[in-house]
């Protein structure tokens, strides 16, 4: 029987924290952020912790600059431990790996230990600066495999504990936080305007820092329900007094509420330990603390046997228990209840506490009995997976599931089993053909493969017999026969033949295929209306009540062209090229001989594609695309013929060739994700049509619901049955190329509202809005990282225009700084966190990460360029404002990085001409935008004009050396900036001409000026308008269509191959051009070049 020796004065309460309703105050300051976001959060602060700086997040300056104020020692202290940590954190990451097993033969099934994507760490500081705890969360964190981690440490009396940042930059963290308590548990889960959103937390605190956790728990992990500081130390008769009296107070100061407790076989130990106990709290410095929680939670129990000390001390399940016996290494044996054991008088829990190396995050309040502490695994998802190879088995187990499932009344479960069963065990089919050509009505009403077995009287081609003999041909000849007769038929608008009885009878070889001939007969076929059912005419089900209307007009007329649109299956990114399809595309035609087709279809899927992110990785030949889709190769043919070099007569070609299909596309009914992907390309890289081309692809993208594909890729099974789309897709390959070409498609419309000033085409799109679920489908491919970094930055610009609206003429408020600042915070936190998970492309080199840093600072122009809007060209009568200096400066940085990336660096020169035009537009508008600032504003920002034209000077030379066809937008870019340059030079020297003449009285000298500025503005595409108004864009089309002036050719002219082709590089240097700008973009000028933005 235990005898307690001593026991504490309130061991059924956890200290005076409970004088509070914690629960009730955390909750309200969770729900005040999940509402109020940023602006609760600085409330709080302000109000617990006495903080709120510019930006709670510390910048890479300020942590460099606090960490070298931390004492070298300590560094090097800092470093010490982590090593340990980081070294027994591997090893357990050693023992944790994959698996997959065959459990049958084609039957795989297996595990996979995914990181979790973000992670946020909170390192506690309330009393003192807490190092240990960055070492066992951030750097754990880190050795899993963690990308990103978000850690938060509160200030102490008002500052930066420099020690503890210094110990959570070295651990790893991503980001830094100065921010404390309920405040940042709540940012970190739910996310705000500035902070991103954790999955998971970790990391110990005081108790509304605990409850913050698990009230949170559900919308983010916890790594363990935390509580008090726990110890319990089990010692014989040969434990030294003076160490357990040490050992116990080294936990009891941690809090008043902490309990230490003694389990001793040895009366004389127990009651010395009590004395010694009472002798160091006189001269603790933390003994007003650690008296506390020892004279209310303390406790030394006098146990006869050591069996007993062990079992009784599983009962107490601590968080922290010490072994001081003769033999420690027993109780690993006979105790299983604890956080962590120490063994032996050599170690101590202030060891595991702070430097040795296992993890101090551990269970409290009995959680030891069933969960350990915080370690590897924590930060680990063990996913599991299944892939079934054999079809045989496959069938097996279709039955095992049926049958299974029906004596559990699941039916739509054993269904999914039957299924199988049919496909692959031909399992209680009755397939019944009206035409032989399938699938029979009992499988389309089932949408699934249609499988019957033919009769006697049928060929069987699968036949060894049939194999190779000369009937085989024959059946072919046939069929190619009655495919070119009808293509024949159809081009002069007469009916085509019926098909061949051969085919239909069963030979089993699918028919031959005509493009035309196929449109042909779904049009057709679209304007007729059908029957409801096609044996009683009685509907099987009742649409809801809540369909679309145009559902009703449908279901009452059953008109064809009423019907929803489906995507038709995608054929194979490597389809057989001996395939029996009869292709009609330019090639086919006798339009583009093959060789040039197979060179340039080559140059773009060796890298003009990976420009674009790589989304044709799936194809690796020219007649792979061919018969994946005409248009598809036709704009590929087109973007690359832009890109040669003396590639205009073929660039004439393919582009009429292009205009061609997409006229035809706009009323096609059926499409295929490879369609989608030529209208892509061609919105993406020929500035002539994308406008157009992008606004149609995206009105048809909706229409062939495109945009379900995100269901199908995030597998949320759901919102599928939800949404109730009948998109299908052949596997989950197909449904990745078509959610990213819909992700395509928004990029390139957000580009085209930012370069024109038009409002977007997209609506709310829940594929966009959740574009961080899709990224977490695929986290490891580059194509993906691409898009959705891209996304992310739009969805920011989209909120800047919403904000600042479209208006050039209207000035930006000064009440909208705060908001600009923070938009601007945002750019550089998504440069942060997308910059590390860009890696080297074994293609295109260091291309993606360059772009994404000229993408950045093409926000950041556009974002504070902004601060010029409204303004007169006067800065004297009209000055920038002070509170907008900043940001004007900002701008002027942005442009001319923009010039120096462009021109400076080896990988973006040489992706120069394969870029989208989206680059070349932003390149262009740098320019402008600084010739046009430095001609009025230069005083005012400190500019320097001869340098601005430097580097101009050095954009124009990149355009003009460009190798690329004389329609290529560089082309006209080079000698556009070239003419802008010149006249931006004669501007200034008119100015400085002017500004020597005397003056008498400042109204004499602004009567003086005006002349002056009006000279300007007709040198040099009219700065300001009527009113005296800051307009970039007012008649600067005038200074381009100079260079291009008579020399426009009409439609018919292009078409003519008369007509002269041979554009060269000498004559895009003097602006003599013999190609149509018109031609190349038809509404190019001021607003396209982007000098609307402002």
């Amino acid at each position: 029987m235990p005898e307690f020796l001593k026991t504490g004065s309130s061991p059924k309460t956890n200290g005076g924290a409970q004088t509070l309703d914690v629960p009730a105050i955390v909750k309200g300051v969770i729900d005040d952020i999940r509402a109020r976001g940023d602006e609760a959060v600085r409330s709080y602060s302000e109000k617990f912790d006495k903080w709120s700086p510019a930006s709670f997040r510390l910048s890479k300056p300020q942590i460099d600059e606090i960490i070298s104020s931390v004492p070298e020692q300590i560094v090097a202290d800092i470093k010490t431990a982590q090593h340990n940590v980081r070294a027994f954190a591997e090893a357990q990451r050693g023992t944790i790996t994959d698996l997959e097993i065959e459990i049958s033969p084609g039957v795989h099934l297996g595990h996979k230990n995914i990181p979790i994507d973000c992670v946020g760490a909170y390192i506690p500081g309330g009393r003192y600066p807490l190092l240990a705890s960055a070492h066992m969360t951030i750097l754990t964190a880190k050795v899993a495999g963690v990308p990103k981690v978000i850690a938060c440490t509160p200030p102490i009396n008002g500052e930066i504990p420099s020690s503890t940042v210094a110990a959570m930059h070295h651990a790893g963290a991503d980001e830094i936080w100065i921010l404390g308590g309920v405040q940042a548990i709540a940012a970190m889960a739910l996310g705000t305007e500035t902070m991103p959103r954790a999955n998971f937390i970790a990391g110990p605190g005081n108790p509304f820092v605990a409850e913050a956790k698990r009230q949170l728990f559900g919308d983010i992990g916890i790594d363990l329900p935390a509580g008090p500081t726990e110890v319990l130390i089990v010692a014989d008769h040969k434990a030294d007094p003076t160490t357990v009296a040490v050992d116990l107070l080294s936990q009891a100061e941690h809090g008043p509420d902490s309990p230490a407790v003694l389990i001793t076989t040895s009366r004389e130990v127990g009651e010395t330990s009590i004395r010694e106990v009472d002798r160091l709290l006189k001269i603790l410095p933390t003994a007003p603390i650690a008296s506390v929680s020892w004279d209310r939670f303390g406790e030394v129990v006098l146990v006869e046997t050591l069996d007993e000390a062990y079992k009784l001390a599983d009962d107490y399940t601590s968080e922290h228990v010490q072994i001081l016996t003769e033999n420690p290494r027993e109780a690993l044996k006979k105790m299983s209840n604890y956080g962590a054991l120490f063994l032996g008088e050599k170690t101590c829990v202030s060891y595991g506490d702070k430097v040795i190396g296992t993890n101090h995050v551990l269970p409290t309040k009995k959680a030891g009995r069933f969960t350990g502490g915080l370690w590897v695994g924590k930060f680990l998802k063990t996913v599991t997976y299944q892939e079934v190879t054999s079809a045989s088995q496959s069938g097996e187990l279709g039955r095992l599931c049926g049958r299974a499932a029906r004596a559990e009344n699941f039916e739509g479960h054993a269904r999914s089993g039957d299924l199988r069963a049919h496909l692959y065990l031909g399992d209680n089919v009755r397939c019944s053909l009206r035409d032989s050509r399938g699938p029979c009505q009992r499988c389309r009403k089932r949408n699934i493969e249609c499988v019957w077995k033919r009769s006697s009287t049928q060929l069987d081609t699968s036949s060894e017999e049939f194999q190779g003999s000369p009937l085989t041909n024959v059946v072919e000849d046939l069929q190619m026969l009655h495919a070119a007769i009808n293509k024949i038929l159809v081009g002069n608008r007469q009916l085509p033949l019926d098909p061949l009885r051969s085919t239909s009878a069963g030979t089993g070889l699918p028919p031959l295929e005509s493009p035309d001939l196929q449109q042909h007969q779904d049009e057709a076929e679209n304007m007729e209306p059908t029957t409801r059912d096609e044996d009683t005419g009685i509907r099987d089900s009742v649409e809801p009540l809540n369909q679309v209307p145009i559902k009703s007009l449908y279901e009452v007329t059953q008109l064809g062209s009423l019907r929803p649109r489906q995507l038709s299956p995608p054929r194979s990114a490597n389809s057989a090229p001996g395939s029996t399809r009869l292709l009609s595309d330019i090639v086919s035609q006798g339009k583009l001989d093959w060789n040039d087709a197979l060179r340039l279809t080559m140059r773009f899927l060796n890298k003009t594609d990976y420009y674009l992110y790589g989304v044709l990785h799936g194809f690796d030949s020219i007649e792979s695309i061919r018969h994946a889709s005409p248009l598809l190769f036709t704009a590929i043919c087109t973007v690359s013929a832009l890109h040669e070099p003396h590639g205009e007569a073929l660039f004439q070609i393919c582009s009429l060739e292009l205009r061609t299909l997409i006229s035809s596309f706009v009323f096609a009914p059926k499409a295929t994700v490879h369609d989608f992907q030529g209208l892509c390309i061609a919105s993406f890289w020929l500035s002539d049509i994308s406008w157009s081309v992008s606004g149609l692809a995206i009105r048809r993208a909706i229409e062939f619901q495109l945009e379900h594909s995100f269901e199908i890729v995030v597998g949320d099974k759901q919102s599928q049955r939800r949404s109730g789309t009948k998109i299908q897709f052949t596997s989950d390959e197909d449904a990745l190329s078509c959610l990213r070409v819909w992700y395509l498609f928004f990029i390139c419309d957000h580009h085209m509202s930012i370069l024109y000033g038009r409002p977007s085409s997209f609506g709310v799109q829940a594929a966009v809005n959740n574009w961080e679920r899709y990224f977490k489908v695929m986290p490891k491919s580059i194509t993906d990282t691409r898009i959705s970094s891209q996304i992310e930055l739009l969805l920011i610009l989209e909120k800047v225009t919403q904000l600042l609206g479209p208006d050039i003429h209207a000035r930006t408020p000064l009440i909208f700084k705060t908001q600009l600042k923070l938009f601007d915070q945002q750019l550089d936190q998504w440069l942060s966190s997308w910059t590390i998970r860009y890696e080297q492309h074994q293609r295109i080199g260091e291309y993606p990460r360059k772009s994404l840093t000229i993408h950045y600072l093409f926000a950041k122009l556009f974002l504070t360029s902004h601060v010029f809007r409204g303004l007169s060209s006067d800065p004297n009568k009209d000055p920038i404002p002070q509170e907008f200096y900043e940001m004007a400066q900002d701008a002027v940085r942005s442009a001319r990085s923009i010039i120096d990336l462009v021109t400076g660096d080896e990988t973006m020169k040489a992706a120069f001409v394969g870029m989208p035009h989206y680059y070349h537009t932003f390149v262009a508008y740098s320019c402008s935008f600084l010739l046009k600032l430095h001609t009025e504003y230069h005083q005012h920002l400190g500019l320097e004009c001869q340098d601005i034209l430097l580097a101009i000077s050095r954009v124009i030379e990149l355009c003009q050396r460009t190798a690329c066809a004389s329609y290529h937008l560089v082309r006209w870019m080079g000698a556009g900036l070239q003419k802008l340059s010149k006249n931006y030079e004669a501007a200034l020297a008119k100015g400085a001409m002017r500004r020597q003449e005397p003056t008498l009285a400042s109204d004499d000298r602004m009567n003086q000026l005006q002349p002056f500025d009006s000279e300007i503005g007709s040198e040099f595409g009219t700065l300001v308008d009527s009113e005296a108004r800051w307009d970039m864009s007012r008649d600067a089309e005038g200074l381009f269509s100079e260079i291009c002036q008579d020399v426009i050719p009409s439609t018919s002219q292009i078409g003519n191959s008369l007509y002269p082709t041979d554009g060269n590089a000498a004559q895009a240097d003097t602006g003599q051009f013999d190609q149509d700008w018109g031609f190349v973009s038809p509404t190019f000028g001021s607003e396209y070049l982007g000098f609307g933005l402002l």
